[in-house]
């Protein structure tokens, strides 16, 4: 039975319990030989994170002291690795070594790479190990009066907006599409529909002019029926995506598609991009295609012509009345793998900064991050995360970069005057406030990475 990872991790929640058996304690016992310290350290995490997952807000069994108990062993077997390797050094020093021992019991211990998350088997992976369209899901809300639910169960018609169907096809695409040729004269008072993304959620769009939209989780797309009516479709994005413009046929290209985001324009005639959009900038990765970026201040515009090609607008620098007077320009080049890694099963992060891990797992899992300019510079991940995993493994993978967090009333904080240096290793709470985006507080900085709910 020990050899089944599902019976072992009952096992690690009963003992935190303290209500094994005789028999369950050998079999415990034999268990930790059998999967090693790393492995059960893992295994640990799972079960107890898992046991908060599925705790009622009236029980009474608090995991955090055996948590606590599993930190503190697994700081001591890392010091004992320590210890073997320097002894031949400072065999003859034993006072040294007690001093470092005593100073090195509480030194962070290096980054490892973990890979986060056990249910995400090759097997069930699609050809390209992207996310399964079938699991695909989002809200569709209608002028703020009216919300649809798709979940990924949904199939067929969704919901009609006047003219403008509404389907789930069979690949999870959530097709928009007109029917009828009427349209009012006077398109002003037309219909806006926004499709939002939660914590855990992607959804596949396929315009009516042929535009197709993937949005990751925290995301919300605002499409207005007046399109039905022009040549041009404009929408406006917050958060990240995934766009595909077929163009139209013709011997004159013209403009296909015009995408807001809070701070630029985003102009295709065809091509395939990805588009990050946060509050005070925008990173635009074209992968097909050509792609023209304007700041919406007016003061920047980018061409950008060869696969592969990122720039990123900050809005920044303020005049006395509060009106943004120029935009920060950067400049970068991302492989394919890298600007998709957020459509795939398993995400893989090679030396990656930690604010860019937090800023990616934050959208992903819907915790809310205080000031995200709090995070430090230095520490780099090196991981492996499949998209099932549990927040509590990225949380213990943020603990194994050694970076000092706390979580207090609903917010997760990486800043000085938060964090208590003595107690950061600690578990931390699943975030409980989620709205409708992955949100994160307005930071000190007007040019911070932050991802907010939308206004």
């Amino acid at each position: 039975m020990i050899d089944d990872v599902t019976y072992v991790k009952m096992l690690i929640r009963k003992a935190a319990k303290r209500q094994l058996t005789e028999m369950e304690e050998e079999e415990v016992r034999l268990a930790r030989c059998l999967y090693g310290a790393k492995a059960w350290f893992r295994l640990e995490v799972d079960a107890f994170c898992e046991l908060e997952c599925a705790k009622s807000p009236s029980a009474s069994v608090d995991w955090r002291p055996a948590f606590a108990r599993v930190r503190q062993r697994e700081r001591r077997e890392i010091l004992r690795r320590r210890t073997r390797r320097i002894a031949p050094w400072l065999g003859a020093a034993a006072m040294s070594l007690a001093v470092i021992w005593s100073v090195g019991r509480w030194a962070p211990a290096a980054p490892e790479p973990m890979e986060l998350g056990s249910n995400c088997h090759a097997q069930q992976w699609a050809a390209d190990g992207e996310i399964p369209g079938s699991e695909f899901a989002c809200t569709v809300h209608v002028d703020d009066s009216t919300s649809m639910v798709v979940s990924p169960g949904s199939q067929g018609r969704i919901g009609a907006i006047r003219n403008l169907e509404i389907r789930r096809q069979p690949d999870g695409t959530l097709s928009l599409s007109r029917i009828g040729n009427g349209l009012p004269a006077d398109t002003a008072g037309m219909p806006v529909i926004l499709i939002a993304t939660h914590p855990y959620q992607q959804c596949s769009i396929a315009l009516p002019d042929g535009t197709q939209l993937r949005l990751n989780a925290g995301s919300v797309l605002r499409y207005s029926l007046a399109n039905l009516g022009r040549d041009t479709t404009s929408v406006w994005l917050q958060g990240q995506a995934l766009v595909e413009s077929p163009g139209k046929k013709g011997a004159k290209p013209t403009v296909n598609l015009i995408l807001w985001t809070p701070d630029v324009e985003l102009q295709v005639v065809s091509g395939t991009f990805t588009v990050l959009a946060e509050r005070y900038q925008t990173r635009a990765v074209l992968l097909e295609g050509r792609l023209t970026m304007f700041s919406r201040w007016g003061d920047k515009r980018e061409d950008l012509d060869f696969a592969g090609e990122s720039v990123r607008m900050k809005r920044c620098c303020v005049d006395p009345k509060g009106r943004e007077v120029t935009t920060e320009v950067e400049h970068g080049c991302l492989t394919r793998k890298q600007a998709l890694a957020w459509t795939q099963m398993m995400r893989e992060y090679e030396n990656v900064p930690v604010r860019e891990f937090v800023a990616d797992m934050s959208r992903w899992h819907g915790f809310e991050v205080k000031n995200m300019d709090c995070i430090p510079d230095g520490p780099l991940v090196n991981a492996k995360v499949c998209y099932q995993a549990s927040v509590g493994d990225v949380y213990a993978q943020l603990s194994m970069a050694n970076v000092p967090m706390v979580e207090r009333n609903g917010l997760v904080s990486f800043c000085k005057a938060d964090v208590d240096l003595l107690q950061f290793r600690a578990p931390l709470r699943t975030p409980y406030d989620m709205g409708l985006l992955a949100a994160a507080a307005d930071g000190d900085d007007c040019c911070g990475l932050d991802t907010p709910a939308m206004k």
